[in-house]
């Protein structure tokens, strides 16, 4: 792992390192789960209220952008270990 020249903190992995960090524990794979499962029920729980669009907007798009990155860590979670079981063939 190397950190990366940038105006952000970013690392360059091997291709071993990518695959550690890509697989989840059993734990972290329940953990992420139950935070897409409560983001998602508060997305769904929204009131509209027409006298306070922006708000309803800002929490809606906050909701979707955390339902977005959870879906994207389970899914990357679960191609590692299938590409796993798949090698291991």
């Amino acid at each position: 792992m190397q950190l990366q020249e940038n105006p952000f903190t970013s690392y360059e992995f091997t291709v071993e390192e990518l695959a550690a960090a890509r697989k989840l524990s059993p734990l972290h794979k329940a953990y992420y789960q139950t935070l897409l499962s409560d983001a998602v029920a508060s997305r769904i729980a929204l009131q509209f209220t027409p006298n306070d669009i922006n708000s309803f907007l800002q929490q809606e798009a906050e909701l979707k952008g955390q339902i977005g990155i959870l879906n994207m860590l389970l899914s990357e979670g679960a191609h590692t270990v299938a590409k796993a079981a798949s090698s291991e063939v």
